[in-house]
């Protein structure tokens, strides 16, 4: 918007700058009369009309204009009986050219407007989305778990947050590269996914932990989430690499339920909490 206003400011100058210029032309090179004055006037007019309103305004304008002009030449040149010169012509076309060119200036800087707007809230949607897994990232987390947290306070409403960390990322970049290690993500992601509800919100807060936020989920049901995903990570079979070799990926996955005296960063450090004292978790063999 700051470079739409300095775009439109430009365009006035330079409007304003020709309209200086030919004032002094005339007065120079020609015999400047009160009506010159008043015709160059109202071009400016209609310019600056086109640049700041609408093209369809400038015209109108335009019409009214060249109307009472072409009305006051005929009326003039009958009674005084005079020929039209070049000037009257001049006058006649210059009024709809001028809006029409300044128009399409207008028209084209709202639509270079509205690309960069464009562009500028895809580039501020991607950068909170993790590029690998598809997943918002620490960022959006923050921000979407103090508004969760906010509306669960506020109804009454039950909230839970689940962590997945995966605790031998790091070996598995180490002993068989990022790309496989890549490749681990992108599945865990997918299942992830696949076994919880659409309603519920998905975080890759660090490279090896992600974060579920899970609204209108009572202690209950997020223990039945964590049975589930134990239960069928360890019978996912996930092939990171050809070869006969095999790694154990062990996943360590808690829970925290929402008490109505916490804040969002409380609630988030209780369920770190829980991840470095003792997580219930799940191990895996996969083929790598």
């Amino acid at each position: 918007m700051k470079q739409f206003k300095t775009n439109k400011i430009i365009f006035t100058v330079m409007l304003l700058g020709l309209y200086v210029i030919s004032l002094y032309l005339l007065s120079q090179y020609s015999t400047l009369n009160r009506i010159d004055s008043v015709m160059i006037s109202l071009i400016v007019i209609i310019g600056l009309i086109a640049i700041h309103l609408s093209i369809m305004i400038s015209l109108v304008a335009t019409f009214l204009i060249t109307l009472g002009y072409g009305v006051f030449v005929i009326l003039t040149g009958t009674m005084e009986g005079f020929e039209p010169v070049t000037v009257n012509y001049y006058y006649l076309i210059v009024p709809t050219t001028v809006a029409v060119v300044t128009g399409m200036i207008g028209l084209l800087n709202e639509k270079y407007l509205r690309v960069s707007d464009d562009f500028s809230d895809q580039y501020g949607e991607l950068v909170r989305i993790d590029s690998l897994t598809g997943f918002r990232n620490e960022k959006d987390y923050y921000e979407n778990l103090v508004a969760e947290v906010d509306r669960a306070k506020r109804y009454e409403q039950s909230l839970s947050l689940l962590l997945i960390h995966i605790e031998s990322f790091d070996d598995l970049n180490h002993l068989y590269g990022l790309s496989q290690g890549e490749k681990f993500l992108k599945h865990l992601s997918e299942f992830i996914i696949e076994i919880t509800r659409q309603s519920d919100q998905h975080y890759r807060i660090k490279h090896n932990l992600f974060a579920i936020i899970l609204p209108n989920t009572d202690f209950d049901g997020t223990a039945l989430l964590k049975e589930r995903f134990i239960k069928e990570f360890e019978s996912l079979n996930i092939v990171v690499k050809s070869s006969h070799q095999r790694v154990s990926i062990e996943i360590d996955i808690v829970f925290e339920t929402y008490k109505t005296d916490l804040d969002a960063g409380a609630f988030h450090n209780l369920a770190v909490d829980n991840l470095i004292i003792g997580p219930g978790g799940a191990e895996n063999e996969k083929n790598t």
